[in-house]
């Protein structure tokens, strides 16, 4: 089981419940950002309890090998397994944020769905998939 992933400048791992009071900073700090794009920011701020009960989940679940998502999400890590042979990442047309990490990662901009997901203000929005094959990664830079 992968828990841990390095790089010279990155560690990527499962958050635990001790980590509670840093993520309470960071979504407190980016709240006004975070409810533009993302449903469950419509729901914070929660205590640093409720977020110490909810990391403590998510590592059980992630520690039981349920939540191998998290770590397919890295790109490295995912090719790393034969059976992938291709990434997408899903965003709002208007999310440049999102769409710059996907350009940034080597994904190519895909397919546009128009009028497929409601915002959370019940207006319709567009998404774009960004796609990343194998052979793409590995001649990334």
């Amino acid at each position: 089981m992968l828990e841990r992933i390095q790089s010279e400048r990155l560690v990527i791992r499962c958050w635990r419940p001790e980590d509670a009071a840093l993520l309470k900073d960071a979504i407190d700090s980016s709240l006004g950002q975070l409810r533009e794009w993302v449903p469950w920011a419509m729901d914070e701020p929660s205590s640093v309890q409720t977020l110490a009960a909810r990391l403590g989940a998510m590592r059980a679940r992630f520690v039981a090998g349920h939540d191998w998502a998290y770590a397919a999400a890295l790109c490295d890590a995912a090719f790393a397994y034969r059976a992938v042979e291709r990434l997408e990442i899903h965003c709002d047309v208007e999310n440049a944020r999102s769409a710059a990490v996907a350009q940034r990662l080597g994904f190519a901009r895909g397919r546009e769905f128009r009028q497929q997901a409601l915002t959370l203000r019940g207006s319709h929005r567009n998404t774009v998939v960004w796609t990343l094959s194998r052979g793409a990664a590995l001649t990334r830079p």
